[in-house]
């Protein structure tokens, strides 16, 4: 009962004092877009079994579209600023 309360306050201690990864926020890109992809093809698939399979490329094209999106707004920014 004790660990649990202290990793209770331990969780709750990362709203107050985030973890400070100002400089590396791109990172948090995957995991979101594993997260969206998983929900996205538990829904889809016919069997739990080809999750796994349909995920990761899910995952991949969603990283791909999103790399995608960054560079045409970066050639936006760049041409804006010439």
């Amino acid at each position: 009962m004790n660990a649990a309360i202290s990793l209770a306050y331990g969780l709750g201690d990362l709203f107050v004092k985030p973890i400070p990864i100002w400089g590396q926020v791109w990172i948090l890109l995957l995991p979101l877009c594993l997260g969206v992809a998983i929900v996205y093809k538990a829904i889809r698939v016919r069997e739990m079994r080809q999750l796994p399979k349909a995920a990761i490329g899910v995952f991949f094209w969603i990283l791909l579209g999103m790399i995608g999106a960054a560079a045409a707004l970066l050639l936006i920014v760049w041409l804006a600023g010439r």
